[in-house]
């Protein structure tokens, strides 16, 4: 049972005496304890107001990280993804250990800075696989949402969208998810575009044009998102790119992407050779 506060404030003057000291901070009578291994004297105005700033402080955190929980829920719902383990993906897991590591993360915090403040940026990472491309790119919308919970952030497996379209068109339930998915895709403040161009390597050939359909589902998605901040991974190199998707797709994807973009050819592949 709760005390009242009469009980309460006779319980405080059996433990402690108001001495003719004043608090250095706000001036009220400090405090102190009858039994002096209880500590030193205290001012009860100030404990009760880091008391209370305290709770407020705990308060806007649990408010933060229901805001954050929301935003990342709309970011799933909003993409297209076969991993899951992909939503795992921080900045904070990505480990720089070489030169190309190095860039590849100051481009990355740099882009959520500039993103943050408003500017187009399209940045692309492109080269060998498993340099940690898609964890750099699913970082920067993570910390770009952590800025701003209420930006809109989509995620897409490009090959799997291609995959997907393509069903949908015998299949009216998943035509209308289709073109729902490829609105937000237009509109979206952040879009990741994952992995270009697995639909067109084959072991043989890496260069291999693409077909008509990807093309022009490509290009639709790079004309809409001209002026819109946009991230591209791809295994492919600049001229593959070229080879397989044409100048102006090309042209399209480095648009607004001085200083962001960075081609692996060097690291390690993080997937096979773990980096501690």
């Amino acid at each position: 049972m709760m005390k009242s506060t009469a009980g309460v404030n006779e319980w405080r003057k059996q433990l402690t005496y108001q001495t003719d000291i004043d608090c250095k901070h706000c001036g009220n009578k400090l405090f102190a304890w009858r039994i002096e291994e209880r500590g030193k004297p205290f001012c009860e105005n100030c404990v009760s107001k880091a008391k209370k700033d305290n709770e407020e402080e705990q308060q806007r955190k649990w408010t933060d990280e229901a805001y954050q929980a929301k935003a990342v829920h709309r970011f799933k719902g909003s993409s297209l993804l076969k991993d899951k383990e992909v939503w795992s993906y921080t900045l904070d897991m990505y480990k720089a250990v070489d030169s190309e590591t190095s860039k590849a993360l100051e481009i990355a915090r740099q882009a959520v800075l500039d993103i943050n403040e408003g500017k187009t940026v399209h940045v692309v990472y492109s080269g060998v696989a498993g340099a940690g491309k898609t964890t750099l790119s699913m970082g920067i919308a993570k910390e770009v949402l952590k800025h701003d919970v209420n930006k809109k952030c989509i995620v897409i497996d490009y090959q799997y969208l291609l995959e997907e379209k393509m069903r949908s068109f015998s299949d009216n339930y998943l035509s209308k998810s289709i073109d729902k998915i490829m609105n937000d895709i237009y509109t979206a403040n952040l879009v990741i575009i994952d992995d270009i161009g697995s639909e067109t390597s084959t072991a043989e050939n890496k260069k291999q044009k693409a077909s008509d359909f990807t093309v022009k589902t490509l290009n639709s998605i790079l004309q809409a998102r001209v002026n819109k901040s946009t991230i591209i991974t791809t295994n492919l190199g600049g001229l593959q790119i070229k080879a397989a998707y044409g100048e102006r797709i090309t042209s399209r994807i480095f648009a607004h992407s001085t200083g962001y973009a960075m081609a692996f050819t060097e690291t390690a592949d993080k997937r096979l050779i773990p980096i501690k």
